[in-house]
């Protein structure tokens, strides 16, 4: 199922004194990966905080399994950012995305939870659209101090005027994107596609050393 492809071709682009890796057609059979997902029922993310609203005005979901034929595909990744990955026992993540409520997610006047990662971060997107699908921030209102971990679930839309979009990074299926993820990051959400259908990705974490 995790098959490379096997004239994969590595593009790069530089930002931040970082780059940003884009492969297409990074799976060999990537409906069979679809076809997994979507077969598969994911779990409520930190569905378990104090204060989660997740399951109520939208869903953020997970699948966390191992997969053995998945280490190539670390190995492979592992060699072009240099970092060790993060997870070891569950190596096939996913985020799995669904907006409920129009009212509370306000997407318009709003940015979905800029974040960091611990290192380099790797997304394959399954969505067939292409769309705009991930942001890279700088804090320009001083607003990370006021996000703490809860407010993922509780309060993760956050305004826009304290918050400088620097890059964006667009989906195709089967891409694989790597970015530096101890830029802020976050999903974007400019339209109602996913208050239709869910957003899919791929995830794997790196750990800068």
């Amino acid at each position: 199922m995790f098959e490379l492809n096997n004239k994969l071709e590595i593009k790069k682009q530089y930002l931040k004194n970082s780059v940003i890796y884009t492969i297409d057609n990074f799976y060999e059979k990537p409906d069979e990966i679809l076809n997994f997902i979507e077969r598969n029922p994911a779990h409520p993310h930190k569905i378990e905080e104090e204060g989660s609203l997740n399951m109520k005005y939208f869903q953020d979901l997970r699948h966390s399994n191992y997969f053995s034929g998945l280490e190539k595909v670390n190995v492979f990744l592992k060699s072009i950012v240099k970092q060790d990955i993060k997870y070891q026992n569950y190596n096939f993540l996913t985020n799995v995305t669904k907006f409920m409520d129009k009212k509370f997610n306000n997407y318009k006047n709003n940015y979905w939870y800029p974040h960091k990662d611990f290192g380099y971060t790797a997304l394959i997107y399954f969505n067939k659209e292409e769309t705009n699908a991930t942001n890279l921030y700088e804090d320009i209102g001083n607003d990370f101090k006021n996000i703490k971990n809860t407010l993922e679930h509780s309060n993760p839309w956050r305004p826009k005027e304290k918050w400088q979009i620097i890059h964006t990074i667009q989906s195709k299926y089967n891409r694989c994107v790597i970015f530096d993820g101890l830029i802020f990051h976050g999903m974007v959400v400019d339209n109602d596609m996913f208050f239709n259908k869910y957003r899919v990705n791929q995830v794997l974490f790196f750990k800068k050393p």
